[in-house]
């Protein structure tokens, strides 16, 4: 029974960020959805030369039910990065609780790294929230301005982090694992950043173009 509680973790870190993403997909689908002429049946009919004919049959087919599936997972990947809002917010706290207990708040270079980049770091996990939200809406202009956030406040908050972390490595050996860790998070979150810049790209010309109003709309 080892494996039942890494399961269960990891069940519960994937939980919210799907129900997310599904409430996301299914509310927005309809808008989505594109259906082109593309089957075409033609059959024989009729006996005799005079009335043998073809009969030509043509139908719909959807060729989209929903977003494509590379928008579904970079905003999974927004989602599960804007969950951690609330528990960076606790392990912040207690963070800088038992750093300013062990050390004082100016014996350790970790612990400014800590009280400086926790805040950004609760900001930064709300646009991508809002970012992951704003993939999967048949918004194109609204999506494209979200990535765009997520890109710059990603790779400036996360770029200074890194910065900040290899200073405090330099400046000291204390808690290096701590100073590691965030480093690794920080190259973690500006692949994320980059990897949505690039689907979303990749992508932008198939979000719904908006109806163009009509004459008594335009009036």
């Amino acid at each position: 029974m080892p494996l039942i509680e890494p399961l269960l973790f990891v069940g519960a870190v994937l939980l919210l960020p799907l129900i997310a993403m599904g409430y996301s997909v299914v509310r927005w689908r309809e808008h989505w959805r594109v259906a082109e002429l593309t089957e075409t049946e033609v059959t024989e009919h009729g006996v005799g030369a005079f009335r043998r004919g073809q009969l030509r049959a043509e139908r719909l087919k959807p060729v989209r039910e929903i977003q494509p599936a590379a928008l579904r997972f970079v905003s999974f990947l927004c989602y599960f990065a804007g969950q951690w809002v609330v528990p960076g917010v606790l392990c912040w706290v207690l963070g800088l609780l038992v750093m300013g207990d062990r050390y004082g708040a100016t014996d350790s270079p970790t612990f400014w790294v800590l009280w400086l980049f926790g805040p950004l770091g609760v900001w930064v996990g709300v646009v991508a929230w809002r970012t992951g939200a704003a993939l999967l809406r048949p918004d194109g202009a609204a999506a494209a301005r979200w990535v765009k956030r997520l890109v710059r406040w990603e790779i400036g908050a996360n770029g200074l982090l890194a910065v900040a972390s290899l200073g405090a490595m330099a400046a000291g050996r204390r808690d290096r694992e701590m100073l590691v860790g965030a480093l690794v998070a920080a190259v973690l979150s500006c692949l994320l950043a980059w990897l949505v810049d690039t689907v979303f790209r990749h992508h932008q010309a198939e979000y719904p173009q908006p109806a163009a109003p009509t004459d008594v709309e335009a009036r």
